[in-house]
């Protein structure tokens, strides 16, 4: 019910294998499973990319961070230049959070992701 075993390297990975009667109330779950597991990765690489891209603004010799772009001490080129840089740091967080996740979905439960086609 448990044991994977992969080819040659002599791990074992644990995953499960429910009977097939089970399975019915397990398709209903995983998609809400992932959908939760895709949020929580989200906000996680949100957070990270807020962080790190306050950091490269300061060694990259701009001011501090603009807390609030809308700030009339923030000069115009700063705010478009922070609006620039969060959007880009968002959309590439959110492709290694969503990337990351559905990664560690399939090494867990040995299938691709609910809505996600698997590898071939």
């Amino acid at each position: 019910m448990f044991d994977r075993q992969f080819g040659g390297t002599g791990t074992t990975m644990r995953t499960l294998h429910l009977p097939h009667r089970e399975r019915s109330s397990d398709s209903r779950v995983r998609p809400l499973v992932w959908r939760g597991l895709a949020a929580a990765s989200g906000l996680a690489a949100a957070a990270a990319s807020r962080r790190v891209i306050s950091v490269a603004w300061s060694r990259l010799g701009g001011p501090e961070a603009p807390v609030n772009p809308a700030d009339r001490r923030i000069t115009w080129p700063q705010a478009l230049a922070w609006a620039l840089a969060a959007a880009l740091g968002a959309g590439v967080a959110r492709v290694v959070g969503l990337r990351a996740a559905a990664a560690g979905w399939q090494r867990v439960t040995g299938d691709a992701p609910p809505g996600l086609q698997p590898e071939s």
